[in-house]
């Protein structure tokens, strides 16, 4: 459902925004940021992702902000590194989206556009 809402969002927003990547497209060097940089789709997940991360990192204290912190960090080399195709960089965004959606702020939370 959740994933569904997030989709649901980018698809209703891509042709409205500018995809704004959370990373310097002239700098991209892999594989996978070179397919970020490519997509407005998956440029717009990163952004969304890019906010969604500090801000979950905010919502923490602790040695808990340190451990979302080595998360994400898995999470780059596990599965959003390990991606061959836009189709699994947008499923991997996707996931980790939904998976940091229960920590947001509610200000910074994606919500149902329906």
């Amino acid at each position: 459902m959740l994933r569904a809402a997030i989709a649901t969002f980018v698809l209703l927003a891509a042709p409205h925004l500018a995809a704004a990547q959370s990373f310097d497209c002239k700098k991209a060097q892999t594989a996978v940021e070179k397919s970020i940089c490519a997509s407005p789709e998956l440029a717009m997940l990163d952004e969304h992702l890019g906010r969604y991360y500090p801000a979950a990192r905010a919502a923490m204290e602790g040695g808990a902000a340190a451990c979302l912190q080595a998360d994400q960090s898995q999470w780059l080399k596990a599965a959003r590194n390990a991606c061959r195709d836009d189709a699994c960089l947008k499923r991997a965004y996707l996931n980790r989206l939904a998976e940091l959606d229960a920590l947001q702020p509610g200000a910074t939370a994606i919500r149902d556009n329906d």
